[in-house]
């Protein structure tokens, strides 16, 4: 998993995703943001990674989760940020070392407000989740 990360996060920075990674500041960590971190910010996560098609283990479908935070008040600027990120990871194209990019889509999202991230503050989390298919190179 280690290659598709990489190309994720490279194509992360790229044209095609800078209205999203310049509405978050570049503040984009996987797993969790540092403590303390200014809002807003996003984390990349693998939800899970199975073998597929037909079970070969050429083939593998991560399950990737994207979380943005926001401390906004009125929600608006999470909305702003899911549509930027919708817009940047969409059937994204990227190079993926030692594998072929099959597709990259859209799987589900959900949208939660989290009281316990920080007491008497809203804020906002936005969860996006894709699914992936990659082929191994020979």
């Amino acid at each position: 998993m280690k290659h598709f990360l990489d190309g994720l996060w490279t194509y992360s920075q790229t044209s095609s995703a800078s209205s999203f990674y310049n509405g978050i500041g570049g503040r984009f960590y996987y797993g969790t943001a540092p403590s303390g971190e200014q809002f807003p910010y996003a984390t990349l996560n693998i939800d899970s990674n199975v073998h597929d098609w037909q079970f070969k283990s050429d083939y593998e479908e991560p399950l990737i989760l994207l979380n943005i935070f926001s401390d906004d008040p009125d929600g608006s600027e999470i909305l702003d940020l899911e549509l930027k990120a919708r817009d940047a990871f969409d059937e994204a194209n990227f190079t993926v070392t030692n594998h072929t990019l099959i597709k990259f889509r859209f799987d589900n999202e959900w949208l939660s407000v989290d009281p316990n991230i920080i007491p008497n503050k809203t804020i906002w989390q936005y969860s996006i989740q894709y699914r992936a298919l990659l082929r191994k190179s020979t």
